[in-house]
């Protein structure tokens, strides 16, 4: 049997919807934009945005939303996580370990893609394993944060996995949050 691509399948084959030159059109599942990991196509929109629309120069503001380590985890593209990373492809994402796996790989690709968005458009450069921000970012200000704290299922010892998400207590708010600019 073939691969049907027009089954909706979260990270790799998921509804799309681009809005260009004011006019917002959907793309059917069966086109290959559809059919990215969510996380590397939101990337290159924005990049493409940056390089193409924006002229240099002049102010311009972007947004980058991703939903990357959200349910169902799905092992992201392997050229998204760092070399040598362990193979979670038929991993039982429903398994603790399987679960914490995927998730920290998905943590991984999103991390690599916001790095990626950052090489891609002059604003850093790779400097080993490190970031470094160019002068093209002196007058750029870049934040980054996530929108909530983990999943119950996704919560590591020693916290309690009753208290996370949807909760006031340390993993339902503790995200992510990084500010850097001149």
């Amino acid at each position: 049997t073939g691969l049907l691509f027009g089954n909706l399948s979260a990270h790799y084959v998921s509804p799309l919807v681009i809005n260009e030159k004011k006019q917002a059109y959907s793309v059917p599942p069966t086109d290959p934009r559809s059919r990215t990991f969510r996380n590397v196509e939101q990337t290159d929109a924005a990049i493409d945005w940056i390089q193409k629309q924006q002229k240099r120069g002049k102010p311009w503001f972007a947004t980058v939303s991703t939903a990357t380590v959200h349910t169902p985890m799905q092992v992201p593209p392997v050229n998204t996580l760092p070399p040598g990373s362990p193979d979670a492809n038929g991993v039982d994402p429903d398994s603790v370990p399987g679960r914490l796996l995927i998730a920290d790989q998905m943590i991984q690709a999103m991390d690599h893609e916001f790095g990626r968005l950052l090489v891609s458009t002059n604003l850093a450069k790779q400097v080993g394993n490190r970031l470094v921000l160019t002068a093209n970012a002196a007058n750029t200000v870049i934040v980054y944060v996530n929108d909530n704290g983990s999943l119950g299922s996704q919560v590591r010892q020693p916290f309690d996995p009753y208290r996370s998400k949807g909760t006031p207590y340390q993993t339902g708010v503790w995200t992510p949050m990084v500010v850097a600019g001149p």
